[in-house]
């Protein structure tokens, strides 16, 4: 490169046209601008000409330098600092972390991975010192760095990092060994970590050396951070998506009689679900009915209805029975002496006078002739008695007078009249007369 320089400059003399009489011959160190120049200037620090007569100096070459002006060569760098580029001034001293083993040379040296240079200007590869347990360096560093949590340092002095489900708290770990795996209820998601993440609440963790944690399914839940399961929902409570941390109530009219429910039931027609106790349905109880569903109670059965335990509807009272008041499970037969003609019907009629009626009657009945019903109420008609008649509905019977004891024994299908013979039942006894009024012999 330098014996390019020279010729350089050489021929940069020779083959220039000159003027012999008025061109001054500069010294080496010196260069003239012109042929025609009279004067000569000094190469400025960084340059230098190595011969005489030059129009301009050359650079100091990579590796050297020149300190002053007016010089007819450059210096090659010693030892621990170098030159990156030309025309330089003065040398680099070699930087921490680096050394310059030989003089002349363009750049620095770096220390090796796992060591260090704390020193500039530095000659030998010994001055790079090997990191102490524990600590690492990258290439050219000038200090070691301990190796911090979720890392450590090999014996070379090399970074390793913790893989994914294991952590080191520790720092200056010294191998992989102090990579711990994530116990039950942790997890680390990515590489060089210090310590496991602990499953959060709604998730769980299950298995050493877990890299995540995964999302309580729907119809479970979990509220404790860590943990390596999930907690099915109780009976009357329901967890509609993954990753709760509780779980809810059911709402009302609704149940779930069973645990891990993603859901609740509709209580169904004819039953209600108590708003403290949601674990299950329960049918209406006789006397209550229920038409919709998701009910939180029953309705009872109005007058004249009834119905029966888990009913959807209330049912009618048919003619000849009754229901007083609400909330009846069945309708009442209409009592002896009563009855009823119509539907829904909360009492029973009396049977009027001349007229019966019979236990359960869609009416009353008449009084056929020869019998009579006084009152109202009556379950039964009762016969007229000896020498009475009546006709048909009669409230009473009305006395029959017979002329003499032989009508009254015709009439009455030969029935002796009182105070008559036994064998003569057509006379009174002796010495007796026959009263009309009483029917009878005196």
């Amino acid at each position: 490169m330098k014996t390019l320089s020279v010729l350089t400059l050489l021929l940069s003399f020779f083959l220039a046209p000159t003027d012999v009489s008025a061109r001054t011959d500069c010294a080496a160190g010196q260069y003239s601008p012109s042929v025609s120049s009279t004067t000569c200037t000094p190469c400025a620090a960084g340059s230098y000409t190595p011969v005489t007569g030059q129009l301009s100096c050359v650079p100091a070459q990579v590796g050297s330098y020149v300190a002053t002006q007016g010089a007819s060569t450059d210096t090659p760098c010693t030892a621990g600092s170098y030159a990156g580029k030309t025309g330089l001034t003065s040398c680099t001293l070699a930087p921490k972390g680096h050394y310059v083993a030989t003089a002349g040379s363009k750049n620095a040296s770096q220390c090796g991975t796992g060591s260090y240079n704390p020193d500039e200007g530095s000659t030998t590869l010994a001055a790079c010192k090997s990191c102490a347990a524990g600590a690492f360096s990258l290439k050219g560093s000038e200090s070691c760095t301990l190796a911090s949590p979720g890392f450590y340092a090999n014996d070379s002095g090399t970074k390793g990092t913790c893989g994914k489900g294991t952590a080191n708290p520790e720092t200056g770990s010294t191998s992989a060994e102090a990579c711990k795996p994530c116990t039950d209820g942790y997890y680390a998601r990515a590489r060089g970590q210090g310590n496991c993440s602990a499953a959060a609440k709604g998730h769980y963790s299950i298995g050493t050396s877990s890299i995540v944690s995964t999302e309580c399914a729907p119809g479970t839940y979990q509220p404790n951070l860590a943990q390596t399961s999930c907690i099915p929902a109780s009976l009357g409570y329901f967890v509609f998506k993954s990753g709760r941390e509780a779980q809810q109530e059911c709402r009302s009219g609704t149940f779930a009689n069973q645990t891990g429910s993603r859901s609740c039931t509709n209580a169904s027609a004819g039953h209600y679900v108590s708003n403290t106790d949601k674990t299950s349905q329960t049918a209406c109880a006789a006397g209550t009915y229920n038409a919709k569903t998701k009910q939180t109670s029953c309705t009872a059965a109005s007058i004249g209805h009834y119905a029966a335990a888990g009913s959807t509807s209330q049912t009618v009272c048919t003619a000849g029975t009754y229901a007083s008041g609400t909330g009846n499970s069945k309708c009442t037969a209409c009592a002896t002496g009563t009855y009823n003609a119509k539907t829904k019907q909360a009492s029973c009629t009396a049977a009027s006078t001349g007229h019966y009626a019979a236990a359960g009657s869609t009416s009353q009945t008449i009084c056929t002739a020869g019998t009579y019903a006084s009152g109202t109420g009556n379950s039964k008609c009762t016969a007229c008695g000896i020498a009475h008649v009546s006709t048909a509905g009669s409230r009473a019977c009305t006395v029959v007078l017979y002329n003499n004891p032989g009508d009254y024994y015709n009439n009455w299908g030969g029935k002796p009249a009182p105070g008559t013979k036994g064998k003569s039942p057509h006379k009174c006894k002796s010495g007796k007369n026959w009263k009309t009024s009483k029917q009878a012999c005196k």
